[in-house]
């Protein structure tokens, strides 16, 4: 996301309240280098933010149960797919993948207008 951000795309995205503020996580990097972030604490029926959904260039959707943290990826059994092909010249195929990719872009913006709260 780092990386995304210093090629000038825009990052924004929905933390776990609980986890978001844990020493290992990347959160402060991450804000640091412009990306929009909020985090959503547990309240009520909602008792963390389980989600593990990307979405790039409005079209490639990255969803599965892959925590992106350095012990996930070298200790944990997670899973990963990714919908979509930026580099597809077909156009019924990119209509559908954006269409796909509006569907996980709404959830998210569901996510942060319900629950989301700014990282300072």
């Amino acid at each position: 996301m780092i990386r995304l951000k210093e090629a000038g795309i825009a990052v924004r995205g929905a933390l776990d309240g609980k986890q978001a503020n844990q020493t290992w996580a990347a959160t402060r990097p991450v804000k640091n280098a412009g990306a929009d972030l909020c985090r959503v604490p547990s309240q009520g029926k909602l008792g963390k933010l389980h989600h593990k959904l990307m979405v790039i260039d409005e079209q490639v959707v990255i969803a599965g149960s892959f925590n992106y943290t350095g012990p996930a990826n070298r200790l944990n059994d997670e899973n990963i797919i990714v919908l979509g092909d930026l580099e597809s010249t077909s156009p019924s195929s990119v209509k559908a993948q954006r269409q796909l990719g509006k569907y996980a872009l709404d959830e998210i913006d569901r996510i942060i207008s319900e629950f989301g709260r700014p990282i300072d």
